[in-house]
């Protein structure tokens, strides 16, 4: 459950971690309790360990903010931006496919997240943010969704990628 400064000492502590029982830490809160600006600083935190957290905040009733569709986009293009061989290897796929950041959830993450990083020649351990998870238009399917496909990331161990997912119902 959501408790502020000793859930952000919790979450430090499992990002440090080299080998973390479980590579998705799920936050918890009732309504009004700040989780959004909690998972900021979280951000900053990690910003200023020379860490940067890759994000996407859900938020509904916004085109585009409210739905999947470009989760994993969204993230690949961050990952992009601060690893340059993970760049290499995503601009690659855009050469093969024209259209990766509009096929389905699943195509995304497997084309722009998942290989590019098994083809990574140094390991590192991005942490990823999803906020509002409990925003997504269509929640219930969308969350079993969510689940199912990190599911794929968390079983492939030539992928270390931690998640900090903020809304998941009923977890």
């Amino acid at each position: 459950m959501f408790s502020g400064d000793t859930q952000k000492e919790i979450i430090k502590r499992w990002t440090e971690e080299p080998n973390p029982r479980s590579s998705v830490f799920s936050v918890q809160g009732r309504t009004g309790v700040e989780k959004t600006a909690f998972m900021q600083t979280i951000a900053e935190q990690l910003q200023a360990e020379n860490r940067p957290p890759y994000a996407c905040f859900f938020k509904r009733g916004m085109v585009g903010c409210d739905n999947m569709d470009q989760l994993f986009s969204t993230l690949a293009y961050q990952l992009a931006i601060n690893i340059s061989t993970m760049r290499e290897h995503i601009e690659q796929v855009k050469v093969e496919d024209l259209a990766p950041p509009v096929r389905s959830a699943a195509t995304q993450l497997q084309k722009l997240i998942i290989i590019p990083f098994e083809h990574l020649p140094q390991r590192s351990t991005p942490v990823l943010i999803i906020d509002g998870l409990d925003e997504c238009e269509g929640l219930e399917e969308n969350q079993d969704a969510f689940l199912a496909l990190i599911s794929q990331v968390l079983d492939d161990p030539a992928v270390t990628i931690q998640f900090i997912v903020l809304g998941l119902q009923g977890q």
